[in-house]
C-alpha cells in the first residue's frame, strides 16, 4: 500500500515580454528595495539609493508591515492604477509600490520563497530579483 504525503506545488512567474513598449525610468519614490541577508534577517530601504538600510524579520510584524507600509504612502503619493485582473479580467485598482529584491550569499532559499509569497500575500504587482 503506497500513498502520496504532500504534492508539491508550483508558483506562477510571468516575465516581461521584451517585444512591448520601450522601458520607463521608475521614480524612487515607488520603490522599496529589499536584501535578503543571512540567518533569516531581511534589510530595507525606501527608494533606490543604497542609503543605511533598517532590519526586520519574516515575521507578519516583520517584512509584512514593512511592504503593507510602504504600499500605503506610494498610494498616498502616486494614488492607484487601473489594471486587468490576470485570472478574472476585470478592471481593478492596485499599487504602484515597486519591490527590488536583493538575495545575499548568505541568504537561503527558503528566504526567496518567503519574500515571493509575501509579494502574493500584499498583493504587490511589480517586482522583481535581482
Amino acid at each position: 500500500l503506497t500513498t502520496s504525503l504532500a504534492k508539491p506545488s508550483l508558483m506562477a512567474l510571468v516575465m516581461p515580454d521584451d517585444s512591448g513598449p520601450d522601458k520607463q525610468d521608475i521614480q524612487a519614490s515607488k520603490c522599496l528595495t529589499l536584501i535578503l541577508g543571512a540567518h533569516d534577517q531581511v534589510y530595507w530601504y525606501a527608494g533606490l539609493d543604497d542609503r543605511q538600510p533598517d532590519s526586520t524579520d519574516f515575521s507578519n510584524a516583520g517584512i509584512r508591515q514593512v511592504i503593507l507600509n510602504s504600499m500605503q504612502q506610494v498610494n498616498r503619493k502616486w494614488g492607484l492604477e487601473l489594471h486587468k485582473d490576470p485570472k478574472s479580467g476585470l478592471e481593478k485598482q492596485g499599487s504602484m509600490l515597486y519591490v527590488l529584491i536583493k538575495p545575499e550569499p548568505g541568504s537561503r532559499y527558503r528566504n526567496l520563497v518567503d519574500a515571493l509569497d509575501e509579494m502574493a500575500i500584499c498583493g504587490v504587482r511589480y517586482y522583481t530579483i535581482m
